[in-house]
């Protein structure tokens, strides 16, 4: 045994020695040359254009001269199919200026001409970097490039190592290192995107890559506008983070959202504007956000461009000026965007003596700074927008070319398929043109092609009623209602205008009626129309009858049809009466509707079985002389319907209605029910029918107890996840406003002297629900895509104002972003020395651990045999 053990000491003592230089030769492993950020191309390739960051490491015994290390990083010299180009760009590049492991200063060139003589035949030197290193050691530098825009063939980075040579100090190569690079050369329509996999099928496509420069360099989207030709699309994929610097946009390119595209920052230096237009660029369909600035937040846009610039069809929140507009030459138009929660004003041009003009046009503006929201320094007009509810154009533009007249009564209904709002500039030509799935047409009979602008308000509620509270008056729409303006410029001697007016089977019943367009009279036909600005009108007047308000001056109406077969009726506006063409149409907004009349106006009729029950819901937005209500049952729709309620009192009024649920006990199972509401007026009379809908029910199954879920909730778009609390401003955990088109706001009923109105349950309640919670009528309407706001949203803390909607809370929808290896890596051309980032040893004297590790761990073998021998010799 004791031989045994001496035997056994020498081979412990060299698995020790060998212990050591596996540990201290696992580096050299490590050396070769590999991508930081982005950390791989996306899966059809990089974007021509693209710029990567890469880390080199290496091993180098070097020897006494001076410099002693010499780095030469190579691409292909022709990357170019249709002729002699170059594949990289190195214009805009770097490389490090300290060794990141050994903390040595290197220059960035080449000793001599090495570098440019020993680069193979087909390849171009790009940048090199030299030192004086001590002892065996292995270092790493990075160095970020471009790759050419106009590349279109795949390419490689090559790096090549030298060292002065032991016999007669020539310079010789000791390591090369490459890697082969995909390409996607870019087209006229380009993508960019936070990460590869973001990119999904779409490509070309440009990823953020290590760096945070001056003018956005280290952006995908800087790289995007640096590599596409002028007029060139570029499109924003979903949620997109810039960095600390401003991105400029420097040639005449469309940056556009595909599908609801957000456009935010996740960082805290917020002193520099988002974006910067110096050429004439168009922006669209895209929400656009700062993050979590705050005190100061950072401008959105600014403008200072000699060409013409569009901002149109996006959602502008929680910046500072949503746009700044410098001294400028080139127009600026600024149109169906959604600008609300800003710091500052929504759009503000510098004063100056340049000729640049600013048209501010079918917006919605809303609760950005106290008092004015725009200011256009004396150049530019800002009519037809939205200011909020009861909120003056001239007490919301200032120094700006605007009528009171010509202001939007209504909030333009949010796009519910991307940012902004509905509005529209259609051509209106000899043939009829429909806009909004075809629920508005125009087209002319004399006269030559115009433009005219529609705004789409929606219907569903008051807050819907263009004017309501500057009588208008309420009005049971078949239509949405719309905003029809000329576009500037525009000339036009006449515009026939049609509405559908199928927006229900009540409407169809009764506008198809003898009282309306049954009628022989073309005055009776339903098309209303409402003069804000001369009072020609005596709230909603026919468009086929004289005009009944005190400014009508005793004019006629116009020619109004109906055409039952496209349900739809038909308005010629002319010179001829009222509407007219050049007196009312920069003004009037228009509505197929139905004359207020006793009863209700319905915007919500649900059944829903829930296991045990069925549940009936139903909203109302107007109740007019209305004492209350009976729910009726059948076995089939056009059965008999029997009541299965008591009466169940009336709550709302002409201006605001209820919200009321009833709860059917007395069903059987595995059975389809249908159901109507019944409508009883003051006298008790039967007065009218609404549905039927109608349900299935299933197996009787235990019923659930429901608990109230903070999780996912489903949206047009996807679904989002609603954070247990709401962050707070200054928050160091960035936020997202999720990129939905419909951002989460609130809107004020009507008429702010109502109350709310009640949420009435009738019949057992079902388990979880509370039974007299209250919101506003005009918050449930579905159709005009305004959700009930959850006050666990709200996270800027802005008292709300007059007018609505309220402060659009930022979605608790987007996780918190993470780190990742783009923002950890460090962004700066001369790395820290000495440690790395979290405080390690440089990698030469860890090395050096490892091998007194590997000491000690020998010696203890050795004593510990020792102690055993030694025992057994005494034993």
């Amino acid at each position: 045994m004791r031989k045994l053990l001496w035997l056994a000491t020498p081979l412990i003592l060299s698995l020790s020695l060998l212990f050591i230089f596996t540990v201290n030769s696992s580096r050299a492993a490590d050396d070769g040359l590999s991508f930081v950020a982005p950390a791989e191309c996306p899966e059809a390739g990089c974007a021509a254009g693209q710029r990567l960051n890469f880390s080199i490491q290496f091993s180098v015994s070097p020897k006494k001269p001076n410099p002693n290390t010499q780095v030469c990083v190579y691409a292909p010299a022709d990357g170019q199919a249709d002729g002699d180009g170059p594949w990289a760009d190195f214009t805009s590049g770097w490389i490090s200026a300290t060794g990141l492991l050994s903390g040595e200063a290197y220059t960035q060139d080449q000793v001599s001409t090495i570098c440019s003589d020993n680069k193979d035949e087909d390849d171009q030197w790009l940048v090199g970097a030299y030192t004086q290193l001590k002892t065996p050691t292995t270092d790493q530098l990075e160095f970020a490039l471009h790759i050419h825009p106009d590349a279109d063939v795949d390419g490689y980075i090559t790096v090549k190592v030298f060292e002065p040579s032991e016999v007669n100090g020539s310079w010789e190569q000791t390591s090369s290192f490459s890697t082969p690079i995909l390409v996607v050369e870019r087209s006229e329509i380009v993508y960019v995107a936070a990460s590869p996999d973001d990119c999904d099928i779409f490509f070309p496509c440009f990823v953020n890559s290590g760096d945070d420069l001056d003018q956005g360099l280290g952006t995908g989207l800087r790289d995007a506008v640096l590599a596409v030709d002028p007029g060139d699309e570029i499109r924003i994929l979903t949620d997109y983070a810039i960095k600390d610097n401003t991105v400029l946009v420097d040639k005449e390119v469309l940056i556009r959202g595909h599908e609801n595209a957000l456009i935010t920052y996740i960082g805290t230096e917020c002193d520099q504007p988002m974006l910067l237009i110096t050429e004439g660029a168009s922006l669209s369909e895209l929400t656009i956000n700062d993050g979590n600035c705050f005190n100061p937040s950072r401008n959105l846009i600014e403008v200072d461009s000699a060409d013409p610039v569009a901002i149109k069809q996006n959602t502008l929140v929680f910046g500072d000026h949503a746009i700044f507009i410098h001294d400028n030459f080139g127009d600026v138009a600024i149109a169906f965007n959604h600008i609300v929660n800003n710091d500052s004003y929504a759009v503000f041009r510098e004063f100056d003596n340049n000729t640049g003009d600013v048209a501010i046009y079918a917006n919605n503006i809303i609760n950005n700074r106290t008092g004015y929201q725009v200011d256009c320094n004396q150049r530019g007009t800002a009519n037809h927008n939205f200011w909020g509810e009861g909120k003056s154009a001239l007490a919301s533009a200032n120094n700006c070319a605007v009528t009171n007249g010509k202001r939007l009564g209504a909030l333009i209904r949010l796009d519910t398929a991307r940012p902004g709002v509905e509005a529209q500039r259609l051509t209106v030509t000899s043939n009829m043109t429909y806009a909004f799935d075809e629920k508005i047409g125009a087209r002319r009979s004399t006269g030559n092609d115009f433009d005219i602008i529609i705004v789409n308000h929606g219907q569903g509620s008051a807050a819907s009623i263009p004017f309501y509270q500057d009588g208008a008056g309420n009005i049971q729409p078949c239509s949405n209602f719309y905003d029809v303006f000329l576009a500037d410029g525009a000339v036009a001697t006449n515009l026939i205008l049609a509405l559908k007016y199928d927006l229900n089977s009540n409407c169809v019943t009764k506008i198809e009626s003898s009282d309306n367009c049954g009628s022989t009279n073309s005055q009776n036909y339903p098309l209303y129309w409402f003069d804000p600005a001369t009072n020609a009108t005596d709230g909603w007047d026919r468009t086929g009858q004289p005009p009944q308000g005190p400014g009508a001056g005793g004019v006629t109406g116009q020619e109004t049809s109906c055409n039952l077969s496209a349900k739809e009726i038909q308005v010629v506006i002319d010179n001829s009466g009222r509407p007219g063409i050049s007196s009312d149409l920069n003004f009037t907004p228009f509505v197929v509707g139905l004359p207020i009349v006793d009863g209700v106006i319905l915007s919500q009729f649900t059944a829903q079985f829930d296991g045990s029950k069925v549940n009936l819901r139903w909203i109302t937005t107007s109740e007019i002389n209305t004492q209350g209500f009976y729910v009726l049952r059948s076995d089939s729709r056009d059965g008999t319907y029997a009541r299965i309620s008591s009466q169940i009192n009336a709550i709302g009024d002409t201006h605001i209605g209820g919200i009321y649920q009833f709860a059917d006990t007395t069903i059987t199972f595995a059975r389809t029910y249908f159901y109507k509401l019944e409508v009883i007026d003051i006298n008790g009379n039967s007065i009218e029918l609404h549905g039927p809908v109608s349900t299935v029910t299933s197996t009787a199954t235990p019923t659930a107890t429901q608990t109230r879920t903070p999780t996912t909730i489903p949206t047009a778009t996807g679904t989002w996840t609603r954070s247990p609390t709401p962050k707070p401003y200054n928050s160091p955990t960035p936020y997202y406003i999720y990129r939905t088109p419909t951002p989460y706001i609130q809107l004020r009923t009507a008429t702010p002297s109502v109350g709310p109105t009640q949420f009435r349950t009738f019949g057992p309640s079902p388990v979880g629900t509370d039974d007299f919670i209250t919101y506003p009528t005009a918050d449930m309407d579905t159709d005009s895509g305004y959700p009930i706001p959850d006050p666990d949203d709200q996270v800027r803390e802005t008292p709300p104002v007059e007018g609505y909607p309220l402060p659009v809370t930022p979605s608790p929808g987007q996780p918190t972003p993470t780190t990742n290896s783009e923002t950890d890596q460090d962004d700066s051309d001369t790395p820290a020395t000495g440690t790395d980032d979290e405080g390690e040893l440089p990698v030469q004297n860890i090395r050096w651990i490892f091998i007194m590790v590997g000491i000690a761990g020998g010696l203890s073998l050795i004593g510990a045999t020792s102690v055993i021998l030694a025992g057994s010799r005494f034993s």
